[in-house]
Parts: structure tokens; C-alpha cells; sequence
């Protein structure tokens, strides 16, 4: 193989790859939802979650806390509430604020603990009830 092939072939294997990877960092950029993000310790992070809608907040929530697992290359999170805010008028909107603890090897029993993977694949296919109706995990 020569040379020009070689660098044909892993430009063509980098493009891919950069297009693959792009896929999960669109997924938390959803109309309407502002992040904010603390790194609190090694496994920590605060995420806050803004947005006019309780359930697109979860789910912005658990998209964000699943990409921070990926990047960082730890094997499921777990979802602790810090602080939840709904308003009663709809001009108002929701703010959730939670505890994000990244952990490696076998997940926690914890009703609250999700591998990244799940939650990708319930925002590509439709959220169920399964991920967002567990309410002891974000209020």
C-alpha cells in the first residue's frame, strides 16, 4: 500500500469515527434547556438543568450525566437530587439540580443508577416510563 492510500484510508477512518462520536454530544443540545455544570471531585458532578418543562429537564438531566460517563470513561452514574424547583406558572421555568457520581465496574442496585447506554438508547428510541418516572431520583 503506499503511502497516499494510507493517508487516504485513515483520514476516511478519523472522519468516521468524528461522525460517530458527534452523534451522543447532539443529543443534549435541545431547544430550550440551559446546563450548568460544577465539578465537584474526581466522580462529582452538580448538574443544573433549566428548562420550561419538568419531563425535558429529566430527560436533559440523564442525556448529560450519560455523555460525562462516556467522556470520561467510567461505566454507569447515579442520579442523587440537590435541589428541584417546578413553578406553578407557565412562563416560569423548571430547575433541576443534581449530584452526578460516576462509577466503574458493577452498577449499583440503586433505583437510581443507570448505565450511558441506556439512556442513549431510550432518547434515540423514545423515553419510557422506565427512565423518567422514577421520582425519588430527581426531587
Amino acid at each position: 500500500m503506499n503511502a497516499a492510500k494510507l493517508v487516504l484510508l485513515l483520514s476516511s477512518s478519523l472522519l468516521l469515527l468524528a461522525c460517530a462520536a458527534q452523534n451522543f454530544h447532539g443529543l443534549t443540545k435541545m431547544k430550550q434547556v440551559d446546563y450548568q455544570q460544577q465539578h465537584v471531585s474526581q466522580r462529582q458532578f452538580l448538574l443544573s438543568v433549566t428548562s420550561p418543562d419538568e419531563r425535558l429537564s429529566r430527560q436533559a438531566l440523564l442525556l448529560r450525566a450519560a455523555e460525562l460517563t462516556e467522556q470520561l470513561t467510567y461505566d454507569w452514574f447515579v442520579v442523587r437530587p440537590e435541589r428541584s424547583q417546578q413553578s406553578t406558572a407557565d412562563a416560569n421555568p423548571v430547575v433541576l439540580q443534581t449530584r452526578v457520581i460516576l462509577g466503574v465496574g458493577i452498577r449499583p442496585a440503586s433505583a437510581c443508577s443507570f448505565h450511558p447506554e441506556q439512556i442513549f438508547n431510550a432518547a434515540k428510541f423514545g423515553w419510557s416510563a422506565n427512565e423518567l418516572s422514577k421520582d425519588s431520583c430527581f426531587t
